[in-house]
This record gives structure tokens, C-alpha cells and sequence, in this order.
């Protein structure tokens, strides 16, 4: 016979009497209460074995697919890493190679403004040496003129002293024009 709560077991007696039960059905009752608690008892640690077990399946799994999830992760991580080193190379690169064109350029531009300026320094220069020839062949020509003027006024003096010694009659054009030419 099954274990039962002797307070169970009592309440279930009095139940019993009041609906019209004899002892034997009700014993029969009983064992059919027993039975059927050992096999809810059973059918209980069996569903709890199988929940034991699917629960440790999952938790096998979850940490095989939190691995591989991990492994992609590590493994997405170290593909960007390399990525990225390999960006900041090939913009280092870039970069360098664009200052170098830049110093290549302002070299470029600093030896033509050098040359530009040379080429300003001779112009200057040049003009400097002509307008000081200007201004020598100015002088020698203001002398020449000065040198000119005093020849044509001796001259003019001898023509003077020629045409009062000879007594020449003065041209005819001449006379209206004034003194020489």
C-alpha cells in the first residue's frame, strides 16, 4: 500500500463517508491516487530529465554558436584592423606623396620667382646703362649743339667780315630771313 498523509488520508475518509463510499473502494480509490501520483511522479522526473537535457543541448549549442559568433567577431575585427593599417598606409602614401609635390612645386615656383627677379635685375640694369647713354649721348650732343652754335656764330662773324670787306650785295632771298640758317 502506498505512503499517504495520515491528514490526507483522514479528510479523504471523511469525504468518502459522506458521499457513500465503503472502505474497500475507497482503499481502491486510494491505490488508484497512489498509482497515479507515482506515475505523474515519473512522468514528471522524466520530463525533467528531458528538459535537463534539452536545456543542456542549448546550452551546448548557444556556447558552440557564441563561439563561432566570437570567432567571426575576432575575425571580422582583425580583417577591419588590416584594413584600416592597410587605409592609413596607402593615406600616409598619399599624403607623402602629395607634399612632396607641393615642396616639389614651391621649389619649382621659388627658383622661376629667382629667375623672374634675375631677369628683372638685368632689365633694370640694362635700362640703368642705356638711359646713362642717353644721357651721355644727350650730353654730347647738348656740347655738339653748344660746339654747332659757336661755329656757325664765327662763321657767321667771317661771312660778316667777308661781305663788309667785298661789299657783295646780300642775296635776295636772304634778306627777309634773318640771320643764317
Amino acid at each position: 500500500m502506498p505512503k499517504i498523509n495520515p491528514f490526507v488520508a483522514l479528510f479523504l475518509s471523511i469525504a468518502a463517508l459522506f458521499v457513500g463510499l465503503t472502505v474497500p473502494m475507497f482503499i481502491v480509490i486510494l491505490g488508484e491516487i497512489s498509482a497515479l501520483r507515482t506515475e505523474m511522479r515519473s512522468e514528471i522526473g522524466s520530463l525533467r530529465t528531458e528538459m535537463r537535457s534539452e536545456i543542456g543541448s542549448l546550452r551546448t549549442e548557444m556556447h558552440s554558436e557564441i563561439a563561432t559568433v566570437r570567432g567571426e567577431i575576432d575575425s571580422l575585427r582583425t580583417e577591419m584592423r588590416s584594413e584600416i593599417d592597410s587605409l592609413r598606409t596607402e593615406m600616409r602614401s598619399e599624403i607623402t606623396a602629395v607634399r612632396n609635390e607641393i615642396d616639389s612645386l614651391r621649389t619649382e615656383v621659388r627658383d622661376e620667382i629667382a629667375a623672374v627677379r634675375g631677369e628683372i635685375a638685368t632689365v633694370r640694369g640694362e635700362i640703368a646703362a642705356l638711359r646713362e647713354e642717353r644721357r651721355g649721348e644727350v650730353g654730347e650732343l647738348h656740347s655738339q649743339l653748344g660746339d654747332m652754335g659757336e661755329r656757325m656764330a664765327r662763321q657767321e662773324g667771317m661771312l660778316a667780315a667777308v661781305v663788309a670787306v667785298v661789299d657783295l650785295p646780300a642775296p635776295p632771298d636772304a634778306e627777309g630771313a634773318g640771320s643764317g640758317p
